[in-house]
């Protein structure tokens, strides 16, 4: 493999190289030229080095890096206003048709109590982070309206992103009994969210409808956005979006209140049900082990938020075509609820899921075999009104410990796989106990003909799981549940 020098060296060869000037490089033929600056432009894009110095060397240089300057722009209003200028100029270059991701970072506010890991703050606080959210982004698709030809066939993705003011986020260790303790977690979270709501609905009125912007194909909200101020602020924006496809939402849990996080989540699914073109879903939440025993503790009233998230998401899903939920509703619940409104009649026998993946509590599945085969079974029973069903993931993230079962439909075969820290009886389960459980999934095989049907047990190295995610690693939509890495 071809090792290439450092960034900096880089740097060096390319002002050497200016006018092509240098024997040494017009010495190679061009195909080796061709493969060198490929191989840099992988270096520079996978990195996300500067990319501009390399542009300005030649003709040569110019054809292969200035497209990568254009397939992604970000822009970070708080230092420089100009940055929408010079795009409102550019949206006419005939460059533009290489614009693949629109990136927008904004300074945001945010006060956490370090006792509960709450986030606390006063109206104004709420007011002025929806105004600069709202603010920009309308002036942001003001532009892109402008934009009716030639749009890219896979249409633009808009990523929405964060930077923390000063000293904010900062967690610090309280023990339990401070965090039951804390005034903010005994108080109720109503008057903060109904404080949000009403901000979020006096800065639209007060600005005005948005333009329609079909260019948007894509958006996708980094767990740095407040969760719940972006997805009820999408909700209102959501006819901006006549073509908008894929949606992915991350949220890392203790930012906000519970509550509020409940109501940002049935947003987001109500946004994928008000959209027709919307075929693609991911909502994630991201927690720590500190995190996850504080959730646990939740007030009954807060209880209820997961319970009409339930009766939001299992409807919306009928018409997606991909569709990941991690923590926010826990598999056995969205299968239970699902094979509940099929059994009813309250739903269309027929869903286009394509891709389902859902994320479940470890619970009693490590020492209660009859718990893996209640899961296992009511999955089967929802997979079977899934007609186009080509993959179905279920895991449970842990340190030390995880469980993993993946339904695969692939070309020639048909492939069953469960995977877990603890060790199963292989022969009980396909002979036995688990019998039911396999000619259960069999069946939902039997609708594809002429394909093989396979069956594995395997098992999970504890040691490989070092991190509460390390499972994610194992999973055939790694990608497709975690845009943002920073989880």
């Amino acid at each position: 493999m071809m090792q290439l020098p450092s960034h900096r060296a880089l740097q060096h060869i390319a002002i050497q190289a200016e006018g092509m000037r240098n024997p040494r490089w017009t010495s190679l033929s061009l195909e080796l030229r061709r493969m060198i600056l490929q191989s840099l432009a992988n270096v520079l894009t996978s990195k996300e080095l500067p990319i501009a110095i390399y542009a300005s060397v030649s003709k040569e240089w110019q054809s292969l890096f200035e497209p990568l300057l254009w397939q992604k722009l970000t822009f970070r209003p708080w230092i420089s206003k100009s940055n929408f200028q010079g795009f409102r100029e550019a949206i006419r270059s005939p460059q533009r048709s290489l614009i693949k991701t629109i990136s927008l970072y904004l300074r945001m506010e945010e006060y956490l109590c370090h006792r509960c890991l709450r986030e606390v703050g006063g109206q104004h606080t709420l007011i002025e982070r929806e105004r600069v959210l709202f603010e920009n982004l309308e002036e942001l698709l003001s532009i892109l309206a402008l934009w009716t030809e030639d749009i890219p066939k896979s249409g633009i993705s808009l990523e929405l992103n964060g930077i923390l003011a000063p000293n904010a986020g900062d967690r610090k260790w309280v023990s339990k009994r401070g965090r039951r303790r804390c005034v903010h977690r005994r108080s109720p979270a109503v008057l903060d969210l109904s404080a949000e709501i009403r901000s979020i609905n006096s800065v639209v009125r007060k600005q005005g409808p948005v333009e329609v912007v079909p260019s948007i194909t894509a958006i996708s909200i980094s767990p740095t956005i407040s969760w719940s101020c972006s997805s009820i602020l999408l909700f209102h924006l959501r006819d901006s979006f006549p073509c908008l496809q894929q949606l992915d939402f991350e949220q890392q849990l203790g930012t906000t209140q519970t509550f509020q996080q409940a109501i940002g989540n049935r947003a987001a699914f109500l946004i994928a049900d008000r959209v027709p073109s919307l075929q693609r879903l991911s909502i994630w939440e991201s927690r720590s082990k500190l995190i996850s025993e504080a959730q646990s503790q939740s007030d009954s009233e807060e209880a209820n938020g997961p319970a009409a998230v339930l009766q939001t998401a299992v409807p919306t899903s009928f018409h997606l075509k991909e569709l990941a939920i991690t923590y926010v509703i826990d598999a056995r619940d969205f299968f239970s609820h699902f094979n509940f409104l099929i059994s009813s009649g309250e739903a269309s026998p027929s869903c286009m899921l394509e891709r389902l993946v859902l994320s479940c509590q470890l619970g009693r599945l490590p020492v209660s075999p009859i718990e893996v085969d209640c899961l296992l079974v009511a999955a089967s029973q929802a997979a079977a009104c899934m007609p186009y069903l080509k993959i179905l993931e279920v895991w449970s993230p842990g340190i030390g410990e995880g469980f993993l079962f993946r339904y695969e439909v692939r070309e020639s075969e048909i492939n069953l796989t469960m995977a877990a820290t603890w060790q199963f009886d292989i022969m009980a389960w396909q002979y036995g106990r688990g019998y039911k459980t396999l000619r259960a999934w069999e069946e939902v095989a039997s609708r594809h003909t002429y394909r093989r049907f396979n069956c594995a047990i395997e098992s999970i190295d504890a040691v490989a799981l070092p991190k509460l995610y390390s499972i994610c690693r194992g999973l055939k939509s790694d990608e497709f549940i975690r845009r943002w890495r920073s989880c």
